[in-house]
């Protein structure tokens, strides 16, 4: 089934979604760390949605269009960060501190267990703000699968993540050996990267398919005479 896609005002979490001129609202959050920790499976497992009756609601919710920055700015931050990594390692041995490695896998635990707090304090701070404007409590909810299109939205998200995460996860690893907080330092915003993005990019403004589940059974289901 046919499907556009469009960003909502000021709001990373949620998406406004056209199919058959009905308007449905994506929560793209809240509901599964597994799309955190693998955006693939924003593809694999079906999407929570909202139908949206009131059209003045969907308008005021929609975000102007712009071309999503799918390019070669974001491809290059694991190549950024790889070469900034290399030309900062003669500092590194300045930043060593000799601590037990049960002491670094703490912090390291301490630092991850407060990445998913920013994570789910800014995705709640983004459901407060929808709420003011529409419950969506109120609202028909159903459940729909989007299918990963346009395919380059889908290769840079791909790219980012093996990049951002894998590049992240490496240091973390190496400062739990080594004790380097330059290391350890390089390696948060790569993983706050690689967690975010590539999620965001998974569903991307544009046309895509989707597939409701339940199909024409489902409350959701779009009317043909709308």
């Amino acid at each position: 089934m046919k499907c556009t896609v469009n960003r909502m005002d000021k709001n990373l979490r949620y998406r406004i979604l056209t199919i058959k001129r009905n308007k449905y609202i994506m929560d793209m959050g809240g509901e599964s760390i597994w799309k955190l920790l693998f955006p693939i499976f924003y593809w694999i497992l079906p999407n929570r949605v909202y139908k949206l009756e009131n059209q003045t609601i969907a308008e005021r919710l929609t975000a102007p269009a712009v071309q999503e920055k799918t390019g070669s700015t974001q491809i290059i931050w694991p190549l950024l960060a790889s070469i900034l990594a290399t030309s900062l390692s003669p500092l590194a041995n300045y930043f060593e501190i000799s601590l037990s490695t049960s002491v670094n896998i703490l912090i390291v635990s301490i630092i991850i267990v407060l990445m998913f707090i920013l994570i789910g304090l800014l995705s709640r701070k983004f459901k407060e703000r929808i709420y003011q404007i529409v419950d969506l409590s109120q609202l028909t909810k159903g459940w729909l699968w989007i299918f990963p299109v346009p395919l380059k939205a889908a290769l840079i998200s791909a790219f980012l993540y093996v990049g951002c995460m894998g590049l992240g996860v490496l240091a973390m690893m190496s400062y739990v050996e080594d004790g380097n907080w330059l290391i350890l330092l390089f390696s948060i915003p790569l993983l706050l990267v690689g967690m975010v993005l590539p999620g965001l990019l998974t569903v991307v403004e544009g046309k895509t398919r989707v597939k409701i589940l339940g199909g024409e059974r489902a409350e959701i289901y779009p009317q043909i005479n709308v």
